[in-house]
């Protein structure tokens, strides 16, 4: 907020210089994007094409600013003004490919995060645009992803209340459930949809990450981090499957609840696993980063306790679980 502040009394000096140069009132109004301020980025924006009203800067802020305001027709309008103009600017395909794909309609925003590619192929933004894009085939990361975007466009302070609210309001209704037998049903399926939506939107990302691992354009989007999340949760779910399937015919039968403890704790790991940065390194990690080294050590400790029957495996299950409930957390908020 601070850096944004600061650009912002850059800006506005530039302006006060300089007031017929469109370009600073359009990266003004991309400053405003920034902070969500989207009815004054488009007064900008506005005030700027008055000036010059073939200035890409401004012509793709205006888009933006009348995509997160749900102008869709006018959005659709000037981002055909700007093409008009300059049907090769890497910067107008970007920000039309954004608009279509914060609309739902992952096709189109492909069309142009991969024209933005083929004039300029380092494109950071447009090669984002397109690695959601290819993800946003798979219907319930493309569900998250409008969620996303929702909660994007709103202040800091709501999307903490909206939050909060959620696990108050999941709490309240198992509360009211348990007091009143007549609505347990409903207390159960709130919950159940509660636990599938965060358990969803946990694997998701990862899961994503594996399809286009395999995909023909997908796998040149990737950063090496999350080629590395994708392969590292693939190997936690198909150990973890493996390690469950071997608890049915392990010899001695005490085994068999251990095989199953070790086999759910290795499933578990592929949220970790599918989220944290590659190459793991010794310093300069994040809180959530060192969380998630920490539960693939005691992880690895508990199984090889458990399987080996060496030590009790208990405290480090119960190091794990702690762990783990702070890495979401962390990873939440």
């Amino acid at each position: 907020m601070q850096r944004e502040s600061l650009d912002l009394d850059r800006e506005s000096k530039a302006i006060e210089l300089f007031p017929h140069h469109a370009e600073y009132y359009g990266l003004m109004a991309f400053i405003f994007l920034d902070e969500k301020e989207f009815e004054l980025a488009l007064q900008k924006a506005d005030e700027g094409l008055a000036l010059d009203p073939e200035n890409i800067t401004c012509l793709n802020a205006r888009a933006r600013a009348q995509n997160k305001l749900r102008q869709t027709n006018e959005a659709i309008a000037t981002m055909q003004d700007a093409l008009a103009i300059d049907p090769d600017n890497e910067f107008t395909h970007v920000t039309i490919g954004w608009n279509f794909l914060e609309k739902g309609k992952h096709k189109e925003a492909t069309t142009h995060f991969r024209e933005a590619l083929r004039i300029s192929p380092a494109h950071h933004s447009a090669k984002v645009g397109l690695k959601e894009a290819l993800k946003s085939k798979i219907p319930p990361y493309r569900w998250l992803l409008q969620f996303n975007f929702w909660m994007q466009n709103k202040s800091k302070a709501f999307r903490w209340v909206f939050i909060i609210s959620i696990l108050v309001g999941v709490r309240l209704i198992e509360g009211f459930s348990k007091e009143n037998p007549q609505f347990e049903n409903a207390g159960i399926v709130v919950a159940a949809c509660y636990f599938l939506f965060v358990g969803t939107s946990w694997i998701i990302n990862p899961l994503a990450n594996v399809f286009l691992l395999f995909h023909k354009d997908g796998k040149y989007a990737l950063e090496n981090s999350e080629k590395w999340n994708a392969i590292a949760f693939i190997i936690c779910i198909l150990s973890g499957i493996i390690l469950i399937i071997l608890s049915s015919v392990v010899p001695d039968k005490e085994q068999t609840g251990n095989f199953i403890a070790s086999g759910f704790i290795v499933l578990s790991l592929c949220v970790p696993a599918g989220h944290m940065n590659y190459p793991v390194r010794i310093k300069g990690n994040s809180f959530s980063q060192w969380i998630a080294i920490s539960l693939l050590l005691s992880a690895v400790i508990a199984v090889l306790c458990t399987l080996t029957g060496l030590i009790a495996p208990m405290v480090f299950f119960v190091i794990y679980f702690i762990l783990f409930v702070v890495y979401t957390w962390s990873k939440a908020f």
